[in-house]
């Protein structure tokens, strides 16, 4: 390999920045912070979950370095040959661009006739908002190198679909280059005066920090505790002298939405924000307010919660877990569990479309049905070549009328935090959905007897959920009524259990 010249360790520690600096910068500027000053070990940054995605991806990145021969560099001069043979260059070796202060190095480079696309490996499958800003930070690493094509910045993301490199060639936006100068200035800025920490679903500040992330937020009424106000509009609001919600209680809410159009803020209307108000107030009056139409839900209905495999780990629907709610008599608890083989989960969609079968005329509700359950259930159908046992059947999604209707004295619509609010007691010890998926990889195919407390861990995790459910959708009735505040609630404990 090359050794570059670099600059002197004072320099770029002051100045100079990495684009693994302005990702972490990007993705929770107070973490970033927390970093730079020392308060945070690195290890604390990810989750297990994440760390297993950071390896697979590792994994992939390296097999796709496989496919390519290898060159030993000696020389600077010998790598500038290769480029202006039009060679592409996987891993080159350390870059600076002397104007902008940034250094680094893309998994590589595609000379283009002098336009200079850098290339990234990518082991999802689409490309998202964040590939496009590191192929805009690397793009501008290789000015210095450009003699054609400033004009149309370009670059590559290699991606993985079906567990294959899949190349992409991606126009590179002028506003991803601005966003990018842009954070640069925002990182060093945040060298010098600490972060204060806004609400955000990063690890750090959903558990290393959470509570001391809540206590700030809090105290100073920070804008990000209401639902749909992420970092793009905190930074619109923030530039309209908006700080915190009781400032925001003072815009007409059609004004304030062309004013953050007008000042290039991202594209919004006034519904959305009468409801960033009506959580403002909920946070002012200290209780749950109800706006809109109520919810459309009766006395009679089907809760169903799905727990199921994500990429890259696949699609596979591991447990299906119902509650049938009559007019008459306590809820009765279903729960089917398949092992992980295509046998198994047809068997659980076959189960699960007989109960809903002996009771076609009620309604299934959810809590984020619409945008999880429903399409993991017709992706597992297609690919099963089943008949999906929710097709055609009515569906009530109460997080879709939440977001519309509904808001709480806390800063998510999630339904642990919702059901928390209500004094609904939670038995599980899994704390969310990835959780449970890395717990089934370890259960699935397995004997029995071999950990059966894995399996109980998972369905009472999935019961807790169901319980949830249930709980929310009385209490909201409750409150749409006029009866009071909550009174907490005991679930019946009434469970068929087919494993």
């Amino acid at each position: 390999m090359i050794t570059p010249t670099v600059p002197a360790a004072s320099e770029l520690s002051q100045e100079w920045v990495t684009k693994t600096e302005l990702m972490t910068y990007v993705r929770c500027p107070y973490t970033y912070s927390l970093l730079h000053r020392g308060e945070l070990d690195p290890a604390d940054l990810f989750d297990d979950f994440i760390l297993d995605l950071i390896a697979q991806g590792q994994e992939f990145h390296d097999r796709v370095d496989a496919m390519a021969p290898t060159v030993e560099l000696t020389s600077a001069e010998q790598f500038d040959e290769l480029l202006d043979q039009g060679t592409v260059i996987l891993h080159p070796p350390l870059l600076f661009n002397e104007e902008l202060k940034i250094y680094g190095q893309p998994d590589g480079i595609d000379p283009q006739n002098g336009e200079f696309w850098p290339i990234e490996y990518k082991s999802h499958k689409d490309v998202l908002p964040s590939d496009e800003l590191e192929l805009a930070f690397y793009w501008l690493l290789l000015t210095p190198r450009r003699t054609t094509g400033s004009d149309n910045p370009k670059g590559i993301i290699i991606l993985r679909r079906n567990n294959e490199p899949w190349p992409v060639e991606l126009a590179i936006s002028s506003h991803r280059i601005a966003q990018v100068t842009n954070y640069l200035a925002e990182v060093r800025q945040a060298r010098s005066a600490p972060v204060e920490p806004r609400l955000c679903k990063c690890h750090v500040c959903t558990n290393v920090r959470r509570d001391e992330v809540r206590r700030s937020t809090i105290a100073r009424r920070h804008v990000s505790l209401l639902h749909g106000v992420g970092f793009e509009f905190e930074r619109a609001l923030s530039g309209l002298k908006v700080r915190d919600y009781l400032g925001l209680l003072e815009w007409d809410p059609d004004k304030l939405a062309a004013a953050i159009r007008h000042h290039g803020g991202p594209r919004c209307s006034a519904s959305m924000i009468r409801r960033w108000q009506e959580h403002a107030r909920a946070f002012q009056e200290g209780t749950a307010r109800v706006f809109g139409d109520p919810p459309p839900i009766g006395d009679a209905f089907i809760a169903v919660d799905l727990e199921y495999l994500t990429p890259p780990w696949g699609e596979r629907i591991w447990l299906a877990g119902a509650a049938v709610v009559t007019e008459s008599g306590p809820a009765q608890f279903h729960q089917f569990w398949a092992d992980d083989t295509d046998e198994n989960e047809r068997a659980l969609l076959d189960d699960l479309r007989g109960l809903l079968g002996e009771h076609l005329q009620l309604p299934i509700v959810t809590w984020a049905g619409r945008g999880a359950d429903l399409p993991a259930m017709g992706k597992a159908a297609r690919r099963l070549k089943e008949t999906d046992p929710f097709h055609g059947r009515e569906h009530i999604d109460l997080y879709v009328w939440a977001q519309r209707s509904f808001r709480l004295p806390a800063p998510s619509l999630g339904l642990k935090e919702i059901a928390e609010y209500f004094a609904v007691p939670h038995n599980s010890d899994i704390a969310d959905g990835m959780q449970a998926q890395m717990l089934y990889l370890q259960a699935a195919g397995q004997p029995a007897e071999s950990d059966p407390g894995v399996k109980q861990r998972l369905l009472a995790y999935n019961r807790d959920d169901l319980d949830a459910t249930l709980a929310v959708a009385r209490e909201i009735k409750a409150l749409t009524l006029g009866v009071g505040e909550p009174q907490g609630y005991q679930p019946v404990r009434a469970t068929a259990i087919k494993l």
